[in-house]
């Protein structure tokens, strides 16, 4: 006699329901009694042959550079389900309540194989600094309950900017140095972690004067531009107004740090400092020159004549003095430089007292300091102001050999080459 099954509009029960009457046929063949489960129910959750098998989990980022607060991010759910389809959800507790945040479908396994389903959850955009407890959920489908994974904490951390800074003291100083009066500039460049988001107001210059507190320079502002490698890192630059207007500012030590600024988004990172040593340019060079000029006068000046342009000073044979060009000393130039200018000056003073007349110093200079190409008279001068700053500079070029650099010690004692 023909056995009929209950009709049923699910195709996966009637498969199932089908099966169920083969099984207990052959029990009774082989004279086992069977105890069916009760219709709707889920006889076990690792049964394949149960619409309402499933489960769900979760695969975290790897990395912390995608845990950032307010900021968009997502969490891989893992899900298989025998039911017809579920919807997968992501829930973030907040003070004891769940609350879904993002949802996504999951069709059901082929064939009970109990196939990982994998979907991307996001979570929200506004999502909190610190620590936050999420879970996956799977909705009830019919007579099938929720499934809910095991609770797990992720630490969201503000963005942070890490910065790789320069001073543009001077093209050739040996020192981060410069006049109280001088205009600088502060360069770098950021890596932003938010990418494409670095806004120029979140950065700013701070300033921290003889190891005093750090304070945000007013007025300067920061030019950003995505390089031509990387969107996400930026060349900075930003011009850093001079110290003092006043001659009479004495020397001190002052650091420099780009900053960014507390935001929702973003964290207050620092970039590491640089100290420029400020001095008192015009202190400088009276200093150097009554090392071994005593009696000569030191005058400042703006301008210079016409056919002086090109000079930083220059010595009035006769007069016993020397003029310097303030804005020379004043824009961007190392301590050591400001001391060559000085010392070459007064190595013209001295080349007056040894020999008296400007003529007869000129021929003793074309014996020894004639090798160069500029006037030796002015090598000379050069190479007495190495002596005293060896990491200054020579103002005319060239170098000066040891037979000069001999020539010119022997002038500083006062007596002739």
């Amino acid at each position: 006699m023909p056995v009929t099954l209950p009709q049923v509009h699910c195709r996966a029960k009637r498969s199932i329901d089908w099966l169920r009457w083969l099984a207990v046929g052959v029990a009774a063949a082989l004279g086992v009694s069977l105890v069916a489960a009760p219709q709707g129910a889920p006889a076990s959750a690792d049964d394949p042959l149960d619409p309402c098998s499933s489960q769900v989990n979760y695969r975290l980022p790897g990395s912390n550079t995608h845990r950032l607060a307010a900021t968009p991010g997502t969490i891989t759910g893992l899900a298989y389900s025998n039911a017809e389809s579920r919807t997968v959800a992501l829930e973030v507790s907040s003070s004891g309540t769940w609350t879904t945040v993002s949802t996504a479908a999951v069709a059901p396994s082929p064939d009970g194989s109990r196939g990982w389903t994998l979907v991307d959850l996001a979570y929200p955009p506004d999502v909190a600094q610190g620590s936050q407890s999420m879970r996956v959920t799977m909705a009830p489908a019919g007579v099938c309950t929720q499934v809910t994974s095991a609770p797990f904490v992720m630490a969201f951390r503000k963005a942070q900017y890490t910065f790789n800074p320069t001073m543009e003291v001077t093209s050739s100083g040996p020192s981060m140095t410069a006049s109280t009066r001088s205009n600088l500039t502060l360069v770098g460049s950021t890596r932003a972690e938010t990418l494409g988001t670095l806004q120029v107001s979140d950065i700013v210059v701070q300033r921290s004067v003889a190891g005093g507190p750090w304070t945000a320079l007013p007025g300067v502002g920061v030019k950003a531009m995505p390089t031509a490698t990387s969107s996400s890192v930026f060349d900075l630059r930003a011009d850093v107004p001079r110290l003092s207007g006043s001659t009479k500012q004495k020397a001190v030590s002052v650091a420099y740090r780009f900053a960014s600024v507390e935001t929702p988004t973003v964290a207050t990172t620092f970039s590491k400092p640089l100290t420029v040593g400020y001095f008192n340019a015009r202190a400088v060079v009276r200093a150097a020159v009554v090392r071994d000029c005593p009696t000569t006068k030191v005058y400042f000046k703006k301008k210079f004549p016409k056919d002086r342009t090109k000079a930083a000073g220059y010595y009035s044979w006769g007069r016993n003095k020397i003029v310097i060009l303030s804005p020379a000393i004043d824009d961007r130039m190392p301590l050591e430089h400001v001391q060559s200018i000085a010392h070459h000056e007064c190595g013209h003073r001295l080349q007056e007292t040894a020999y008296k007349k400007h003529s007869a110093a000129v021929k003793a200079a074309q014996r020894v300091f004639g090798t160069n190409h500029s006037d030796p008279l002015e090598h000379w001068a050069d190479c007495i102001a190495m002596v005293r700053q060896p990491k200054g500079y020579l103002g005319y070029g060239g170098k000066c050999t040891a037979k000069q650099l001999k020539a010119a010690k022997r002038t500083l004692r006062g007596k002739k080459l």
